[in-house]
């Protein structure tokens, strides 16, 4: 019910007041530090943060979005020697044509409590799965990658020249070392279910004309019908998987490390990505490297995709827009015959940029697949970095949103050398597990606050 205050009641209130000498009722004034937290006086009252990390097993995956281990996102090829096909951009744990059937030398065997396709440590199978503009965790060549910080704020390692031992995880405790310089993944399509995934003769590789020795200067990827076994509409190259013959039986050979930047075809007026056109210009300044339509021909034309009711293509996945349209590739083999690597802009690390050196490129690459190359690792190194400058002016504590046991929690304490560096060695000790319960994490953390 609201209160009836009458005009006399309230001249008799205010009469009072001023008979009493006091001031109006008001708002009490409140007096703002102008002062940031960064750069306050220690004897200042702390700030209290709980850091609350996600250690769900999705942490574990070396891709992102979820779609990118999904159908539809490469082009049909054939992964047991039984027939079987998929469209997934990453190898299915199913095969029998690459062992072992998941990657546990380049990725952290997070996968020995994994089952089926899960995604951790799945071999990568075509080409949007190594382009950063479709799998935003893969190597970006305009990103300067930082090793992580210690608990003492200093850096660790960058992994410089020879490249020839590669930690999978430097936060683990055993991490597996590899030969960056020789022994990087990369799904070639053959011709039999047992080619020899070396021979240039009997399999493919994208981004190579059919030699495999040419390196194309871009492809389209897309199911073209054609099937011109050039590589300019990438491999496999069989309208379905299985033609007899064709080059569709994914195996695994071992080099360089490498990667493909998608180039937008289109350029469009709304951030949706539905009003798109292949001229840039004018109204149409979004470029539209990767898009998702309703129908496998919408995502093959050739010619611009625009408008219609509901959209025919637009930026996000949903139930009826999962097929990719793809703009135009481009492979770039990072090895000692290519000497530079131009237009990067924004790398730090390069002594001329825009332009980097083999030597700044192969370590860019390095640190990325040490320190970043998954989500977990990419959380440890990105706070790592940033907590690294705070001090004893805070308060932080640790826990996690599954908080499964006493290891995956700290409480609340002055961010002292010695809480710090307990800070630290928990925060890196934790391996990604269980669901995502968010709300059940966050009322828990209220609770904590609560007292």
């Amino acid at each position: 019910m609201k209160p009836n205050f009458s005009a006399r009641s309230q001249f008799a209130a205010l009469a009072m007041a001023a008979a009493l000498g006091a001031s109006p009722a008001g708002a009490a004034t409140t007096d703002l530090s102008t002062v940031p937290l960064g750069t306050a006086s220690s004897t200042a009252v702390l700030p209290n943060l709980m850091f609350v990390l996600d250690d769900s097993g999705s942490m574990s995956l070396h891709y992102m979005p979820d779609n990118v281990n999904a159908a539809n996102t490469c082009k049909s090829y054939t992964f047991t020697n039984g027939g079987s096909t998929t469209t997934n951009c990453l190898l299915p744990a199913t095969t029998n044509l690459v062992s072992p059937v998941r990657d546990d030398v380049r990725h952290f065997p997070f996968s020995q409590t994994q089952t089926g396709n899960s995604g951790t440590g799945l071999w990568v199978a075509g080409p949007p799965a190594q382009a950063a503009e479709f799998n935003t965790m893969y190597y970006n060549p305009q990103i300067t990658y930082n090793p992580g910080k210690d608990g003492a704020g200093a850096d660790l390692p960058s992994f410089v020249s020879p490249w020839t031992s590669i930690p999978n995880n430097p936060y683990a405790a055993t991490p597996t070392n590899f030969n960056l310089t020789t022994q990087y993944p990369e799904a070639v399509f053959c011709n039999a279910s047992n080619a020899d995934p070396n021979s240039n003769t009997n399999c493919r590789r994208n981004g190579y004309a059919a030699n495999g020795t040419t390196l194309l200067s871009s492809f389209r990827y897309f199911n073209s019908g054609t099937e011109p076994d050039d590589g300019s509409v990438g491999y496999p190259e069989s309208t379905d998987g299985t033609g007899s013959g064709a080059y569709r039986y994914i195996r695994m050979r071992f080099g360089a490390p490498h990667y493909f930047t998608i180039l937008p075809r289109e350029w469009c007026s709304d951030i949706e990505l539905t009003l798109c056109s292949t001229t840039q210009g004018g109204a149409n300044v979004i470029p539209a490297p990767v898009r998702y339509c309703t129908t496998p021909a919408l995502a093959n034309q050739t010619a611009a995709v625009s408008g219609g009711t509901p959209a025919s293509c637009q930026a996000k996945l949903d139930g009826s827009h999962q097929n990719m349209r793809y703009g135009t590739f481009v492979r770039t083999d990072i090895e000692p015959a290519v000497t530079t690597y131009s237009g990067r802009p924004n790398r730090t690390d390069c002594v001329a940029r825009p332009v980097c050196s083999y030597a700044e490129e192969i370590t860019n690459f390095a640190n990325w697949h040490a320190y970043y190359h998954t989500r977990m690792q990419t959380m440890k190194s990105a706070a790592g970095r940033v907590f690294s400058s705070m001090d004893d002016r805070y308060r932080i504590g640790f826990t996690t949103i599954n908080a499964s046991d006493a290891t995956r929690y700290l409480k609340v304490d002055k961010f002292d050398v010695p809480h710090k560096a307990n800070w630290y060695t928990t925060f890196y000790a934790m391996t990604p597990s269980g669901a995502t319960p968010l709300r059940r994490a966050l009322s828990r953390v209220g609770r904590h606050y609560a007292g």
